[in-house]
């Protein structure tokens, strides 16, 4: 309340005044918040017989009228003005009181309070205390239940469980005179207490087990006045008593079953348990499953699996050349082929591991590689400057491959890879073989050879022995002295039966015609004896027993005998590990090439060698014992490399087999051009070859060759030495031989 002088009140002061107006100030309130009237003071004693009166005015009498009965209705809000005029001893003030009206509605604070009292929810068997009537303001209730089977009209609840529904109490409110409602829902779940214990079980059990150990099982639930017994529907797998014993290679579920009594009464509960698989496992099987799916080497689109089919997962990649091969296994071409290493991120059960698997995107597929390469070699020798030694490519940087070089001029291909300045300028055809796995490719480049004449006759002897004496043994080590091989003749007896089926007489002479269509156009026949060829074959026998002895004596009962039912064959030379056999003269046909009898074929005018690979002879030897037969008939028929060939050159043939198989022909035809030049080198000299006794290596059953007898277990060095005594050079060597080690 506010208290202030009304305007034109004058000055008057007196202590009388004061005492009233203090009185009226304790009655008047600053606020009314209902209907209440104002109790308005209309006199005031001041002493005994003095009597102080007072007059009212409003400044809203509609709203409060001057005696102070409030008018206003409920939820009015406004600020009046009570005038107060005081008359004592003919003098008067005045005064003006404020007032701050706020009246609510009644009915609001009435139904303000039940909402205070009546819940919204119920999850406990519990009644509530309705009232009747209130007393601030007066009113009278009356309650009306819409579900009095659940809760009647007095709040009592009825039913005492598994109740999940919402109900309306209606309060039925009289002030005065007036009546109004107002609707209560209640949503009343009261859970069997069953249910409560399961679901509360249900909480604790986990879903899902990924390791061994204990799970967290109660035994009772005291609030719940619950006991509980667990059984397992695998105990294999969890125990009754909650025992993780073991995972496996997959996901099982087992049923935890809890066996629950309350009171007298039991039920039972089954609750799901997942015992998830070994994750290590996984990871190690969806990595195993992913490198078998994964090929290591593309040439196309790479198809990626981003989920490993046996569990729930997923599969990411990551290149680390997307430009050749993307992260999704995209294919893109290029001029080389790339080493990839695609990372396989592998996520199972929210965890991550990756590991590399290295890919090799092929640039070029292999046919076209062998004639990138091809073009290469080629450009290569276009642009090569002939010095006395050049170390010929056998490979490319790029495409990788093989490259095999030959000529037919014994001399030039030294090793495989050694192209040898000649002594006089001449043009040599140069035969280089690529090879990018199962792709082939043969060049044929002619190209003019500047000579060398600055090196003296005893330079030069030194030179080749230092360049072709080997430094290293794998398997055998030849102790080359250009002698040769013995061969030991059992020629056919003419007078046996079936002599002239094996040969049928001397080899045909060709005429120039056939010269030029077999060679070059103006090749000379390089013999009187009318020998073109020497022929190369493997027996194909591989019997312990398939010696060279065992084939010519094979040969010789034929002659004796026929052949039966087998196609007649006949050949020249047989060589094993340890002989050579000759059975047919150097002059004579045989029937060996399979390519007819007409002038100038293998048949006709070629010497047929069978090589044998016996199961217990030495492949290697044998090898070098044929090189140096073959050698040996080259410089007797003034044959070259190009005279010799494969039975596979004249029929079709896959032989010799072996040496086809594992891509060795170039490298025999080296071994030939070593023997070849080792007998003209020293053809003048006596070469002596001095083995230490050592505990590693051996002459070969008497020969110059050395095998293994005994492979240590690192490389070693045995010192050989080799004396070459010639009419102008004399030189002793000390060669330092590794013996390859079992440990490399």
């Amino acid at each position: 309340m506010l208290l202030f002088a009304a305007a034109g009140c004058g000055d008057v002061h007196s202590p009388a005044f004061d005492r009233a107006i203090d009185a009226i100030q304790s009655t008047m309130p600053d606020t009314i918040h209902s209907l209440e009237d104002l109790e308005l003071l209309d006199h005031f004693n001041v002493s005994e017989g003095n009597i102080l009166e007072i007059e009212w005015s409003s400044s809203e009498p509609s709203i409060v009228s001057d005696q102070g009965i409030v008018f206003a209705s409920e939820g009015y809000s406004g600020v009046i003005t009570m005038t107060a005029k005081l008359i004592f001893e003919g003098k008067e003030i005045t005064r003006n009181f404020m007032i701050d009206l706020d009246i609510p509605d009644q009915f609001e604070i009435v139904f303000a309070y039940l909402s205070s009292i009546v819940p919204t929810h119920i999850d406990q068997p519990i009644d509530i205390e309705l009232p009747e009537t209130t007393n601030q303001p007066p009113s009278s209730i009356d309650w009306v239940s819409s579900t009095p089977g659940v809760m009647d009209e007095t709040g009592t609840l009825i039913a005492q469980s598994d109740i999940n529904e919402t109900i309306v109490l209606t309060a039925k409110v009289r002030i005065k005179d007036i009546e109004k409602t107002k609707e209560f829902p209640i949503e009343i779940h009261l859970v069997d207490p069953f249910e409560s214990v399961a679901t509360l079980l249900r909480s604790i059990v986990p879903a899902f087990v990924e390791t061994v150990g204990y799970l967290d099982l109660p035994d009772s639930l005291e609030a719940q006045g619950a006991s509980i017994q667990w059984v397992s529907s695998n105990t294999r797998r969890i125990t009754d008593a909650g025992e993780v014993v073991s995972i496996g290679e997959s996901d099982i579920d087992v049923l935890l079953t809890a066996v629950v009594t309350i009171g007298e009464e039991t039920r039972f509960f089954p609750i799901p348990v997942r015992v998830l698989a070994d994750k290590e496992y996984l990871f190690t099987v969806a990595e195993e499953y992913l490198r078998y799916y994964i090929n290591t080497t593309v040439s196309r689109n790479l198809r990626l699996y981003h989920a490993y089919p046996g569990y729930e997962s997923t599969v990411v990649y990551e290149s680390s050349h997307p430009e050749v091969l993307g992260d999704d296994g995209t294919y893109t071409k290029t001029d080389r082929d790339t080493l990839v290493g695609l990372t396989v991120s592998v996520t199972i059960r929210n965890e991550t591991r990756s590991f590399v698997v290295d890919i090799l995107v092929i640039g070029l597929t292999d046919y076209e590689k062998v004639h990138a390469i091809g073009d290469w070699v080629k450009e290569y020798l276009d642009e090569l400057e002939i010095t006395p030694i050049v170390d010929l490519p056998l490979t490319h940087p790029i495409h990788k491959g093989v490259i095999e070089w030959m000529t037919y001029d014994v001399g030039i291909i030294e090793q495989g890879s050694k192209l040898i300045q000649p002594s006089w300028t001449k043009n040599v055809q140069l035969i280089i073989e690529v090879r990018v796995h199962f792709s082939k490719l043969t060049i044929y480049y002619e190209k003019e050879l500047e000579g060398n004449q600055s090196m003296t006759e005893g330079e030069w002897m030194d030179a080749w022995i230092l360049r072709n004496i080997a430094s290293d043994m794998n398997q055998v080590y030849n102790l080359v002295d250009g002698k040769g091989i013995l061969v030991t003749k059992v020629l056919l007896d003419p007078a046996a039966p079936f002599y002239t089926s094996l040969t049928g007489g001397l080899m045909r002479v060709p005429t120039q015609a056939d010269l030029d269509a077999r060679f070059h156009p103006g090749y000379q026949k390089p013999n009187p004896e009318n020998i073109l060829w020497i022929t190369v074959h493997e027996t194909g026998n591989t019997n312990n027993t398939a010696t060279a002895l065992a084939h010519s004596n094979l040969q010789v009962n034929r002659s004796l005998n026929g052949w039966g039912s087998s196609s007649p064959a006949s050949w020249h030379y047989t060589v094993d590990d340890k002989s050579v056999y000759q059975n047919i003269p150097d002059t004579r046909r045989a029937i060996h090439a399979g390519d007819g009898a007409s002038a100038g074929t293998g048949n006709s005018n070629g010497i047929g060698i069978e090589m044998c690979v016996n199961g217990t002879g030495n492949y290697e030897v044998s090898m070098l014992n044929n090189a140096k037969l073959i050698a040996q008939l080259m410089h007797e028929y003034h044959l070259t490399l190009m005279n010799v060939r494969q039975h596979n050159f004249f029929s079709g043939k896959n032989c010799p087999e072996i040496m086809r198989g594992t891509n060795r022909w170039f490298e025999f035809l080296d071994m030939i051009s070593l023997e070849y030049q080792a007998m003209e080198i020293f053809r003048n000299a006596t070469v002596t070859w001095t083995v230490p006794p050592n505990p590693h290596v051996a002459r070969f059953a008497s020969t110059n060759v050395l095998t293994v007898t005994n492979r240590p277990l690192v490389d070693t060095v045995v010192t050989l030495t080799l004396e070459v005594d010639a009419p102008n050079f004399s030189k002793t060597y000390s060669i330092d031989v590794i013996v390859k080690g079992i440990q490399g």
